[in-house]
């Protein structure tokens, strides 16, 4: 009979106990109240409850939701040492929208966390995609380098330096064509860059 009761509860009254209980920190009593899966997925991650949590969070993930419950999703993945399935769940969905950019980088900085055997790849189709952003010029130059490819990596250098009118007041830019110039070894033109910084940003 009380369960019948509590299933008649109007929406918003139960909205204010799942408020109530969120505020007294009282976890599992909001899990057993809430209808929404997202904070049910917010609630199993506070109740270290990750597997629940991941079989929402992937529920969630879908395109037309948007990016934030993608990145909830791979964060999960992440904490749960699933690297390489983070990494894969991304780059699927940047396939999938191919012009979406924060999707982009997220697939490249989780191939690099987890020195995903993917990260070159994924960064070239990026600088494909985006030839005239100079962020994935300095990362694939980067881990070029890395790697012993120093004819790549002088040609990603060289690519960016290249680049005109592209966040010419942007100091993080500035930093990147800084950088490039600094290991093409031209410290006249990195200290122009570097002064560039200071104007736009003195501290």
């Amino acid at each position: 009979e009380a369960q019948g009761r509590g299933d008649r509860i109007s929406p918003r009254l139960r909205a204010g106990w799942v408020d109530a209980a969120l505020a007294l920190g009282e976890w599992e009593h909001a899990l057993a109240l809430t209808d929404s899966a997202a904070l049910q997925a917010d609630l199993h991650q506070k109740l270290g409850h990750p597997e629940q949590e991941l079989a929402l969070r992937r529920t969630l993930a879908v395109p037309e939701a948007g990016t934030e419950p993608l990145f909830e999703y791979v964060g999960c993945l992440e904490r749960l040492g699933r690297g390489e399935e983070a990494v894969e769940a991304c780059s699927a969905r940047w396939l999938a929208a191919p012009a979406d950019i924060p999707i982009a980088r997220r697939a490249i900085e989780l191939a690099s966390a987890h020195a995903s055997p993917r990260q070159e790849a994924l960064l070239s189709g990026y600088v494909q995609g985006w030839p005239e952003d100079p962020w994935g010029l300095w990362r694939r130059g980067e881990l070029r380098r890395q790697k012993g490819d120093l004819d790549g990596a002088a040609s990603d250098d060289e690519s960016l330096v290249r680049l005109e009118g592209v966040g010419s007041g942007d100091p993080e830019f500035l930093h990147m064509k800084a950088d490039a110039l600094h290991r093409l070894g031209r410290p006249e033109e990195e200290a122009v860059q570097l002064e560039a910084v200071l104007q736009i940003s003195p501290e």
